[in-house]
C-alpha cells in the first residue's frame, strides 16, 4: 500500500501559487472590498408622441391647428435641447400670399398657441419658426437645469397658412430633437 504524505508547509505554498492575488486577504472571519462607482455625465430626452396630425381646414383665418405634447427629460448635469425640421414646404401657394408655417411653441397650451398665432400668424410670440424661407436648427430650450427625475417639458406644435389655402395633400416634416449638455 502506498501512502501519500504531504506537509501542512507545502500545501500552504501549493494553494498560495494557485489563488489568485487579492487586494484584502479574505479569511473564513470575512474580508473587505472596495467598490467605486463612477456616475457619468448624463442626458437623455424622448418626445411623448410619435406622430403629431395637424389639420388646416380653413376652419379660422390664420388657417391654423395646434396639438399639446411633451419632451421627458432626465439628466443629472443641465442641457439645452435643439429641434431641426426636415421635411419640403408647399411651393403652390398663390402670389402673394403668406407662406406655410410650422410652429413648436415650448411650453404653454393650444389656447395660447392660437392665441400668439392671431397676434402675429408668421411669427407668433413664444414660438420656434420654420418655413420655405427659414430652416436649420433652432434652440428650443436653453437650459434644462439638472432633473434627477424624469420630467415632462409641455410643448406645442402647431401650423398655419394665414390667408391662403395650400392644395389638399400632406405634408410629412420630420421633427429632430438633440439634447446637449451645457
Amino acid at each position: 500500500m502506498n501512502k501519500i504524505v504531504v506537509s501542512a508547509v507545502a500545501l500552504s505554498v501549493a494553494l498560495a501559487l494557485s489563488a489568485p492575488a487579492m487586494a484584502t486577504p479574505v479569511s473564513s472571519s470575512g474580508g473587505t472590498v472596495a467598490v467605486n462607482i463612477n456616475v457619468l455625465p448624463t442626458v437623455s430626452m424622448w418626445s411623448n408622441d410619435a406622430t403629431i396630425a395637424l389639420s388646416l381646414s380653413g376652419a379660422n383665418p390664420e388657417n391654423s391647428n395646434a396639438v399639446a405634447s411633451s419632451l421627458s427629460v432626465i439628466n443629472n448635469v443641465d442641457a439645452n435641447i435643439k429641434a431641426g425640421v426636415t421635411g419640403t414646404f408647399p411651393a403652390d401657394l398663390p402670389a402673394n400670399q403668406s407662406a406655410l408655417n410650422f410652429f413648436i411653441f415650448n411650453g404653454g397650451t393650444t389656447a395660447s398657441a392660437y392665441s400668439a398665432i392671431v397676434s402675429n400668424s408668421n411669427a407668433p410670440s413664444g414660438a420656434l419658426v420654420w418655413n420655405a424661407d427659414n430652416t436649420g436648427d433652432k434652440t428650443l430650450i436653453a437650459s434644462t437645469g439638472v432633473n434627477q427625475n424624469i420630467v415632462n417639458k409641455p410643448i406645442v406644435y402647431a401650423a398655419d397658412a394665414p390667408n391662403s389655402l395650400p392644395l389638399p395633400g400632406t405634408l410629412p416634416l420630420v421633427v429632430t430633437y438633440t439634447i446637449t449638455s451645457n
